[in-house]
């Protein structure tokens, strides 16, 4: 009996921990949003999470991609930026509950790390994702550069 006491203690404490994150969630495969619907190109190389990572060129018709994640209660949002990047991107999180932001990230200054796209503060929408596009963002070099979609984190807490 005590050790029954004990493996469904156990399996409870590793349920609570799991339970805040962090969720690393990979960019294969990506959602269709609008736009354009050629899928990202991969590109491997170890400047990327995973020596992977997808990527349309801005010159390419613009499409909107977002991570295979569409659930309730996330928090804390970041993406990963390759090291290989050097464009500007929008990064949208879209809440079904009508609430949207968007950040602008120049993937050539975050090579390598993870960058803080936000903080969702409706608990209880039933549902949300983050998407970004291969657009080009005013004010920033707009030709032939490459976006990447990389890995993205968020937490539920």
């Amino acid at each position: 009996m005590s050790i029954m006491v004990a493996l469904l203690t156990a399996m409870i404490l590793s349920n609570v921990v799991q339970a805040g994150g962090p969720y690393v969630i990979s960019e294969s495969p990506l959602i269709h949003y609008a736009g354009g619907s050629g899928y990202p190109h991969t590109y491997s190389s170890s400047g990327c999470y995973g020596s992977s990572c997808l990527y349309l060129a801005q010159s390419e018709t613009t499409g909107w991609w977002h991570w295979n994640v569409n659930y309730s209660n996330y928090y804390q949002w970041y993406a990963w930026d390759p090291t290989v990047g050097v464009a500007a991107a929008y990064y949208t999180v879209w809440e079904s509950a009508g609430y949207q932001w968007q950040v602008t990230v120049n993937q050539a200054n975050h090579h390598g790390s993870w960058v803080y796209i936000g903080y969702s503060d409706y608990p209880t929408n039933p549902g949300e994702f983050m998407y970004t596009t291969n657009e080009c963002v005013s004010g920033y070099t707009c030709s032939n550069l490459k976006v990447f979609w990389d890995q993205m984190e968020l937490t539920t807490h």
